[in-house]
């Protein structure tokens, strides 16, 4: 009897192949599921900094900065704020000497918080802002 070995895999084989696609396939959805996580952190930090700006770049406008700490949420967010505004002196110049300036300066911190699927989250910002300072009549 002449018998011809046939061709293909055993079964040993598509078992093997079976655990290396597998194995392959689970690393490629790790993967997947970091990245989508990242950029879902990276746009809310991005909306975060967005709100803080336009905060901050109304600070002072139409309306004089007083000193204080103030907090509130944004409108149609989950986001909320604590805006901390203090007269401070203007830094030295190049010659180590602090100059006398004709405006009031005023170091703004705004902090940023949000929830973060239970773990809370913030972001920091701070500026300086020069006003005229208010004449008494």
């Amino acid at each position: 009897m002449n018998m011809r070995r046939q061709g293909g895999f055993t079964l040993l084989e598509m078992v093997a192949a079976f655990v290396v696609f597998s194995l392959a396939f689970g690393l490629l959805m790790q993967i997947n599921t970091s990245a989508l996580r990242t950029a879902r952190h990276s746009a809310t930090y991005t909306h975060a900094t967005l709100l803080a700006k336009s905060m901050l770049d109304q600070a002072g406008v139409g309306t004089p900065l007083e000193e204080g700490v103030e907090q509130g949420e944004f409108e149609d967010t989950d986001f909320s704020w604590e805006m901390d505004v203090r007269k401070t002196e203007a830094p030295p110049g190049d010659g180590g000497l602090v100059e006398q300036i004709a405006v009031d300066l005023f170091r703004i911190e705004l902090k940023v918080r949000w929830d973060d699927g239970g773990r809370e989250r913030e972001v920091s910002f701070v500026t300086l802002r020069a006003m005229q300072p208010e004449v008494a009549t």
